[in-house]
């Protein structure tokens, strides 16, 4: 059975408002995804694996760094398509710039739709 969790704006990872002196929660695996994708994979005791390794590439927007960054986002994401909360994961780069990458990124969540992923990705726009 589903439940809840606090949501958490896309941008600035803060808890939302609601406007009633509440944290404004959210049905959807969009807050769990996040913590997935920011989180430092290992240090969660309660779960070593949760909790991605990208923090741990280099942020230059070289190919190797833009392939690496991309399996260690694929690997994070994973267990919500494992568990059978999400499908089709999309992630796509494109070169804008010298040094310059952007992301677009989604998944479904299979009992809310949509979701996406890309304010959540970064790769030091604008880096080279």
């Amino acid at each position: 059975m589903p439940g809840t969790d606090l949501a958490l704006d896309p941008v600035t990872h803060d808890l939302v408002d609601d406007g009633h002196g509440d944290w404004k929660e959210d049905a959807t695996i969009a807050p769990q995804v996040q913590h997935q994708v920011l989180d430092h994979r290992g240090l969660w005791f309660a779960d070593p694996g949760a909790g991605s390794v990208a923090h741990t590439i280099p942020r230059k927007a070289n190919e190797a760094n833009v392939l690496a960054r991309e399996d260690a986002y694929r690997d994070a994401l994973r267990v919500f398509i494992e568990t059978g909360l999400a499908e089709d994961l999309v992630l796509e780069t494109s070169h804008v710039g010298p040094g310059r990458i952007d992301w677009r990124a989604s998944l479904v969540d299979v009992q809310h739709g949509q979701l996406d992923l890309t304010p959540l990705l970064s790769f030091g726009v604008g880096e080279a």
